[in-house]
């Protein structure tokens, strides 16, 4: 009767590690060392004694997963919808989605990488920005500043009078330091 209600609990079973608990314990009721089921099942030895004695004591009940994971901050409800919202969104920041989540759904986090995890779910990656080039070189930091500003001066009279627009000036890795700029005419879209 024991091996009857064993096999009618691995037939119903969903979880993965159940199964291989209660097939721990199916082996060693076929007669299986504790060494030749830990071979079979390629788990350790302890593992097997360990949901062997737990069977003895609880029967199949000891065999099922206990924790169940926590309650979610948001429902899958709320978190299709905060889904849509990112992704409708051109442009991302921490701060408006903590605020958005606060607003929204009455849900703080308290750790940043909830957020950082939302946004992965949203097919967007997030990475944190270098205040500073460790490998800047003062001298060609210095030089690019230089061709920069020799760049704006030869547009000077076109800005401003209109006919050119400065779109950014914005820094990105170049000589050891960061440095970018872009013009366009006033129609000109980025």
């Amino acid at each position: 009767m024991e091996m009857v209600i064993l096999n009618v609990f691995i037939d119903g079973i969903t979880d993965p590690r159940e199964l291989i608990r209660a097939f721990a314990v199916k082996l060693r009721k076929e007669g299986g060392t504790i060494k030749e089921v830990a071979e079979t099942l390629n788990m350790s030895p302890g593992y097997v004694s360990k949901w062997n004695g737990i069977y003895k004591k609880e029967g199949v009940g000891g065999l099922r997963v206990k924790y169940k994971g926590f309650q979610s901050y948001l429902d899958s409800e709320q978190k299709k919808e905060l889904m849509n919202w990112l992704k409708e969104k051109a442009y991302w920041n921490l701060a408006e989605l903590r605020e958005h989540i606060k607003k929204s759904y009455e849900v703080v986090y308290k750790s940043k990488q909830s957020y950082y995890d939302l946004f992965k779910a949203a097919g967007i990656s997030w990475k944190k920005n270098q205040s500073q080039n460790p490998k800047k070189d003062p001298e060609q930091v210095a030089a690019k500043q230089k061709e920069i500003k020799k760049s704006f001066e030869k547009w000077r009279t076109e800005v401003l009078r209109g006919d050119l627009a400065i779109f950014f000036l914005m820094n990105v890795i170049c000589c050891g330091a960061m440095y970018v700029a872009m013009f366009g005419g006033q129609q000109t879209n980025v």
